[in-house]
């Protein structure tokens, strides 16, 4: 029987396009777990992206380094998200990939994907699909953080990741909007106060 995560992968990449059983059981067999303690790096800058991870449970964070020493976040990942250390296998990182809660992942290497994609074509649309769907999610923040103030900023965060407040730090949030924690407490106190 397979395990409750492996079952939640399999729907999620079941809506992104139908399954063919026989490339399922090639990609399951494939896959391994990876659990991250609290803290723990998935991948630093400069590594090269050897696997594609699937988020069984917790929270990680792409985040980036000023000269400064100043750290920005650029996504999270929560369950049923798909991420890798890099945006291409022969491409280096320049974010790092940190676990914010305890996480627990499945994984499978680029390598053996790519063997699976080209074995069973009915995989080749699933794994377009992933990509477009993260250049899309990627396409839509980026359009509006150019223009949008800290208050919008915040809003898109809720709605981009509903319920990740209650789960992560305050400062974690700022560092993704680009404001102060305390910038970030004036807000969700002035859309509080709206709200009563």
């Amino acid at each position: 029987m397979e395990s409750p995560c492996r079952l939640r992968l399999k729907q999620a990449l079941w809506e992104l396009a139908p399954v063919d059983p026989t490339a399922w059981n090639g990609l399951s067999h494939r896959l391994y777990s990876r659990p991250l303690k609290r803290l723990e790096h998935f991948s630093i800058q400069g590594d090269y992206a050897q696997e594609l991870a699937f988020v069984c449970q917790g929270v990680l964070r792409a985040y980036g380094v000023t000269e400064g020493g100043e750290e920005w976040n650029k996504h999270f990942f929560v369950e049923e998200d798909f991420f890798m250390a890099a945006i291409a296998p022969h491409q280096q990182s320049d974010m790092y990939i940190q676990a914010l809660t305890p996480v627990s992942l499945l994984c499978i290497s680029l390598v053996h994907l790519e063997e699976l994609i080209n074995r069973y074509r009915a995989l080749e649309p699933i794994f377009l699909r992933l990509a477009l769907n993260y250049l899309e999610k990627k396409h839509r923040k980026e359009s509006l953080f150019l223009a949008a103030d800290a208050k919008e900023k915040y809003l898109f965060f809720r709605q981009l990741y509903p319920s990740l407040e209650e789960r992560i730090p305050q400062y974690q949030i700022a560092r993704f909007l680009g404001i102060t924690p305390i910038q970030l407490s004036r807000i969700r106190r002035n859309l509080c106060s709206k709200d009563r």
